[in-house]
């Protein structure tokens, strides 16, 4: 795995930020102290004791929470009603400003749209494409014209929709890459790409490629670590160059992030502390 701490620096990257926009103080990125998380990182902790868990992200700082498991019946993790989730993070003072909505199939989608709007949300987000669709270049050009059209239909209602990226999207597969095919298919007015800097890492790729070639298509990040082994490590304690990347956030159209670190053991909250720390600290995030 090559260092990424001053791969920014190149002439390369300096003759293309030259021609296009840099971040500034009028940019509509979220702020420091509205730091969001995806409750994904505390999955086993939020399906035993939804309220306690949220009450521990709560103390710890966070503003923002991006939800998961959002399914056909309208309910997050299968129990979860919207109007609930939302009224439980207002109470302790924080949003529910994006979900990861399980895979639909179109019939359902006047259904997650008013799950999604009884949540208050501003993003949905398909967090992986289903396998029959990772089998050829055809049937991921086929899974680009289902974003596009659940990303009209989106657009419609007011909400960015949007798709996360994992790791073996960035392999090759018949001499292209999955990833670029599906930013290159999909309409930009319909579909966003919410970049999770950890996969793109592991997947062999510099975040700052990709925003650099396709500038504008990533409104939100999951901005997750990821040390010399590809192992999953705190914000701030590997190797990605979260400065950077950042520092790049209008040409990557950036609007919102959302920590994660899912690492199952005794002391999720701890980690998450450290993340969460290290941003607050910082003077780019």
């Amino acid at each position: 795995m090559i260092n990424r701490r001053n791969f920014i620096k190149t002439g390369t990257y300096a003759s293309i930020a030259s021609i296009l926009p840099i971040s500034s103080c009028s940019s509509s990125f979220a702020k420091k102290k509205e730091l969001g998380l995806q409750i994904h990182s505390v999955r086993p902790q939020l399906t035993s004791d939804f309220n306690r868990t949220l009450e521990k992200i709560a103390e710890i700082g966070f503003k923002n929470i991006e939800a998961y498991g959002l399914g056909n019946d309208g309910l997050f993790i299968e129990k979860i009603t919207p109007k609930t989730y939302k009224k439980t993070l207002v109470d302790l003072g924080m949003n529910l400003l994006s979900t990861h909505i399980n895979y639909f199939d179109l019939t359902h989608i006047n259904k997650i749209i008013d799950s999604c709007h009884e949540a208050g949300v501003k993003y949905g987000i398909i967090p992986i494409p289903p396998e029959e669709y990772r089998t050829s270049i055809s049937k991921y050009k086929e899974f680009a014209e289902y974003l596009n059209k659940v990303g009209e239909k989106f657009n419609e209602s007011g909400i960015i929709f949007g798709f996360h990226n994992h790791d073996f999207l960035f392999y090759k597969l018949e001499s292209e890459i999955p990833y670029e095919v599906l930013l290159n298919e999909t309409e930009p007015k319909f579909v966003t790409f919410q970049a999770d800097l950890y996969w793109m890492t592991k997947g062999g790729v510099n975040p700052l490629d990709l925003i650099y070639k396709f500038p504008g298509r990533f409104k939100s990040f999951h901005v997750k670590d990821i040390d010399k082994d590809n192992n999953r490590e705190s914000v701030g304690l590997g190797i990605i160059d979260f400065e950077s990347i950042l520092n790049a956030r209008d040409t990557a159209g950036l609007q919102d992030y959302f920590i994660e670190d899912f690492r199952p053991d005794n002391d999720p909250f701890g980690k998450l502390k450290i993340s969460f720390d290290y941003l607050m600290k910082s003077d780019f995030a």
